[in-house]
């Protein structure tokens, strides 16, 4: 019998959430592709962190999400080959 997978406890998950900028502040960003950051909401609701994308790509997105480590990720439509790749990364 296989062993089970490994999941972090739910208090020490780290979510990520697709952000664009919107007169001078974050807001939730409704394309994948399109967004200016990341922004990754840790186990307790003070820590927070942005990341900047540095390119407003697809691919940019999907490898700064894969890198953040984060467990969650809350956005719109998320295209099939980007899914994927977020998928095998753990996300």
């Amino acid at each position: 019998m296989a062993p089970p997978a490994a999941v972090a406890p739910k208090n020490s998950r780290r979510t990520a959430l697709l952000v664009m900028y919107l007169n001078e502040e974050l807001a939730l960003c409704p394309f994948f592709g399109k967004c200016d950051g990341v922004l990754i909401i840790g186990p307790n609701a003070n820590s927070q962190k942005f990341h900047k994308i540095p390119q407003r790509t697809a691919d940019a997105v999907c490898d700064l999400i894969s890198k953040t480590g984060v467990d969650c990720l809350i956005c719109g439509f998320v295209a099939g080959p980007e899914k994927q790749k977020l998928r095998a990364a753990g996300v």
